[in-house]
């Protein structure tokens, strides 16, 4: 198996680790087919993946990007905001980091 900062000539990151975890949690457990039951196909699974890494400049050489609709970009700021970086992401960061400090309120 090759590396990540091997294929994409640059280092470790999270979200190529994420989108590849999901393609092995698939294949794996036969996932599909659980998709499939709830009306969803391989194409949402992409769109999930690709949400996650948040624009096609963050995607990994081996992924192929397909740019979304203009009336669906709006999504892709919820999990990885480009704009501002404020995004679901970052407040499971703060809710993981206090409560590891104690933190509570």
């Amino acid at each position: 198996m090759v590396h990540f900062a091997e294929e994409g000539k640059k280092p470790f990151c999270h979200e190529w680790a994420s989108i590849r975890m999901i393609d092995h949690m698939f294949e794996r457990n036969s996932l599909s087919e659980a998709f499939a039951a709830h009306g969803l196909e391989d194409g949402h699974l992409h769109v999930i993946q690709q949400l996650i890494l948040g624009a096609e400049d963050e995607a990994p050489p081996f992924f192929p990007w397909t740019d979304p609709p203009p009336e669906k970009k709006w999504l892709y700021q919820i999990v990885a905001n480009k704009a501002n970086g404020i995004d679901v992401d970052k407040f499971d960061y703060f809710q993981r980091d206090c409560r590891a400090l104690g933190v509570s309120k």
